[in-house]
């Protein structure tokens, strides 16, 4: 994967995955860094739980040391509760007032700039879905923190309340935009981001959309069905279907 991802012109990687204690994982990243842009994609900051997770904050700054690395990014949402390990995604419940003070908060820890990333809501309530969006566009803008904006997940969004993908796009037209996430789910029930798929073609002109007005590092996002020559495919189809139409990716 390592040798992979050299290939390509960005690669993220998630500092929790990674011991910037361990002269092996330096070794590799920074090696990688050499070759690719590396961006740093953090799964634990805990943006809007009670407080962010020390463990992580401590990689993070390590590592945006070590690889030279001015950002880092996590989703808007919490990532862990006292009653729930890490990787359960709640979404924010509380007023925008209040999200904005932890995110001010969190930025002050980290060391470094902050994006925020949307997730995947697993809702069919349109109400809740265009309240999500609306308040992340809202906290970046307020807090000048820029937006990692998943496109899967927005389409998953859009999808499952049966809103239309152009109207939740619509909140970020105002925002900065610091990147882009592609990736391909299979379809169930709740909708899922499940990452183990091909990127549909509705992402990808949602992708070839946004990058007209905002060009960005665009990075596709592949869990569980690693097969590396499928993954270098997928990559290149990516590519292909962008610059088809003229579009830097």
């Amino acid at each position: 994967m390592l040798d992979l991802a050299s290939h390509w012109p960005i690669c993220e990687v998630a500092p929790e995955n990674w011991n910037p204690d361990d002269p092996a994982d330096i070794a590799a990243l920074t090696s990688l860094g050499e070759s690719t842009t590396l961006l740093l994609h953090s799964l634990s900051l805990n943006v809007l739980g009670p407080a962010p997770l020390f463990s992580t904050v401590q990689r993070v700054r390590k590592w945006s040391g070590i690889l030279g690395l001015k950002l880092v990014t996590d989703h808007f949402c919490w990532s862990a509760t006292e009653d729930h390990s890490l990787g359960v995604f709640v979404p924010p419940v509380e007023d925008v007032g209040i999200m904005q003070k932890k995110v001010r908060a969190l930025k002050e820890v980290i060391g470094v700039m902050l994006g925020l990333e949307n997730i995947c809501l697993s809702s069919d309530d349109p109400a809740f879905n265009v309240d999500y969006h609306r308040a992340l566009a809202q906290v970046s803008r307020a807090e000048e923190i820029p937006v990692l904006l998943d496109l899967e997940n927005l389409r998953l969004d859009a999808m499952a309340s049966g809103l239309s993908p152009i109207e939740l796009l619509s909140f970020y037209d105002e925002v900065e935009v610091c990147g882009y996430h592609v990736a391909g789910s299979t379809a169930g029930y709740p909708v899922l981001d499940t990452h183990d798929q091909a990127v549909p073609d509705e992402t990808l002109r949602l992708l070839r959309r946004c990058l007209v007005s905002k060009p960005g590092p665009v990075i596709y996002e592949r869990d569980y069905a690693l097969d590396l020559t499928e993954i270098d495919e997928e990559v290149r189809r990516i590519a292909a279907f962008v610059e088809a139409d003229g579009g830097p990716l």
